[in-house]
């Protein structure tokens, strides 16, 4: 891959180039220097999540700096932001043993994580680079952590945009107030997390840019077309977010979604 010349293609057509960094969610590291992985207390060994991933410790300040100078380095390449990705601690496997180094609290969990960012925002402000963060669309609802050191007014402080995954498949059944399960709502489950997001950010919502779903969740009804993907960026834009951005894991599209009434009227 030539970087420099396709973000020279990026720039000529105008488009917004973002480099995604995955954080602690990172094997390769984890296994070379297990110095910088989160262990395993039972066995002295690495931790390592229900897919058997190691993740590198969130503690450690050495790894905020090396993750701060790949985003300042990426900056400099000529991105225009950098969104770190698995920007938490970790969630899946047997958590009852997983080693850090310093105790396991929230108050811990979220100075680590706002305190990579606030290292990472600093750097790259100084040199006019922009940072946004993923963090899970949970973080919305609730006012701690949820264990994972993602406290959303907190890292609001230190980044350019918040980036919840605010997939309707994804929030529990009775989690928000529809009738229903909220994948069979998909305008107003962004809308409702849209409102909590002003409400935790009140005159800040153009800090929140959300993560919409653009697939089908395994056999949960219904099955996600342009009408299904079309609401949910209706309800972003008509709560005043500074915009939003699709996910399908597959990178396949439904770019009938992508035309709003109005536009399709005219064509």
């Amino acid at each position: 891959l030539d970087l420099d010349a396709l973000l020279a293609k990026l720039e000529a057509h105008d488009i917004y180039a973002i480099a995604r960094l995955v954080v602690f969610k990172d094997s390769l590291v984890a296994e070379q220097y297990p110095d910088l992985a989160v262990l395993n207390s039972e066995t002295g060994d690495l931790w390592r999540d229900m897919n058997g991933i190691a993740w590198v410790n969130p503690t450690d300040r050495e790894l905020w700096d090396a993750n701060a100078d790949l985003a300042v380095e990426a900056t400099r390449r000529g991105f225009d932001e950098i969104q770190y990705d698995y920007v938490r601690f970790p969630t899946d496997g047997d958590l009852s043993t997983v080693d850090f180094g310093i105790e396991n609290t929230r108050k811990n969990r979220e100075a680590a994580i706002a305190g990579f960012l606030e290292m990472s925002s600093d750097r790259l402000w100084r040199i006019g680079g922009k940072l946004s963060a993923d963090v899970f669309g949970y973080t919305l609802l609730v006012n701690d952590d949820l264990g994972i050191g993602q406290n959303f007014v907190k890292l609001a402080e230190h980044v350019d945009y918040l980036s919840p995954m605010v997939y309707p498949s994804h929030f529990p059944e009775g989690s928000i107030d529809v009738d229903g399960h909220p994948n069979s709502y998909p305008y107003e489950t962004i809308e409702i997390s849209m409102a909590s997001a002003a409400q935790k950010l009140p005159d800040q919502l153009f800090k929140v840019r959300p993560w919409l779903q653009d697939f089908t969740f395994f056999d949960l009804p219904p099955e996600y077309g342009n009408d299904e993907v079309r609401a949910q960026i209706d309800a972003a834009e008509d709560a005043g977010t500074s915009g939003w951005m699709l996910w399908d894991p597959n990178n396949v599209y439904r770019g009938g979604a992508l035309a709003s009434e109005s536009e399709e009227e005219r064509s």
